[in-house]
């Protein structure tokens, strides 16, 4: 009875390592895709502000010529 315990209390410690790995490599290819998308974000909001400044001074060039 002793060695099953013993053989079934490695097997579930084993069985925890693997889910141990398991979760790491989620994390790690979570982490990746997070990295990723948060570049991405950055990006098209740089973009984006550059498209609002730009807009801005064509306004302001607008009321210019129009006398406002």
């Amino acid at each position: 009875m002793r060695v099953e315990m013993a053989g079934l209390q490695t097997a579930i410690s084993q069985d925890f390592a693997v889910l141990g790995d398991e979760v790491a490599g989620l994390r790690r290819h979570a982490h990746e895709h997070l990295s990723s998308a948060q570049s991405l974000m950055l990006r098209r909001f740089d973009s984006l502000q550059c498209s609002v400044i730009d807009l801005g001074l064509r306004l302001d060039r607008l009321l210019d010529e129009n006398g406002a």
